[in-house]
């Protein structure tokens, strides 16, 4: 695991201009010029989901082009393999890219991943993105999200499996792009690509 976060937060372009904040789950290890706000035993992503959007409801300007936040998580850590390394990558390299750190007030983008995709449902593969508070604050409370599209849905929704609508613990890759006014920018130039 700490491998992972060594090698995530590599890729910062310039970190002496960021606040890196650290929710932590399971073995606790110091990360260096980062700053713990939580460490759990036990966790998920919707509480980690609920720290950076409380962060974005509390902020004195949501606006403000520093108030864009980046959520990053140890994909492969559960399940490692060559291939989820190299997806882990991908993701991470476009979450803190210099095209989705570029983003400003006046950009219609407010989430920026290495790829989105619209199908079956909106949603980011693998979860990594950049997005703007003013855009993150208007989302539902993260730890809300799933049950609320349990119940819009069901336990499977009318297409199929928790897959295809957003629910169940796909319900986090859906979140940041639940709201009616997400105007995602993906870096991924493949046009072939839909989803899966």
């Amino acid at each position: 695991m700490k491998n992972i976060v060594k090698e995530q937060l590599s890729q910062l372009l310039h970190p002496e201009q960021y606040g890196i904040f650290v929710r932590s789950i399971g073995a606790p290890f110091e990360i260096e010029n980062t700053t713990l706000i939580r460490h759990d035993t036990t966790g998920n992503e919707a509480e980690t989901l609920a720290l950076l959007w409380q962060y974005c409801k509390d902020h004195p300007n949501p606006a403000d082009e520093s108030a864009n936040v980046v959520y990053l998580h140890s994909k492969g850590s559960f399940h490692p393999s060559r291939r989820n390394d190299k997806y882990r990558r991908f993701l991470t390299r476009g979450a803190l890219s210099q095209e989705c750190a570029n983003l400003t007030s006046s950009d219609p983008c407010n989430v920026c991943p290495s790829e989105m995709s619209p199908a079956p449902h909106p949603h980011t593969p693998g979860n990594m993105w950049l997005a703007k508070c003013d855009y993150v604050q208007k989302l539902i409370n993260p730890m809300m999200f799933q049950e609320k599209m349990r119940q819009f849905f069901g336990k499977n929704g009318p297409d199929g499996p928790d897959s295809c609508v957003g629910t169940g613990r796909y319900a986090a890759e859906h979140w940041i792009h639940s709201y009616p006014s997400v105007m995602p920018c993906d870096l991924f130039n493949d046009t072939s690509y839909v989803w899966g």
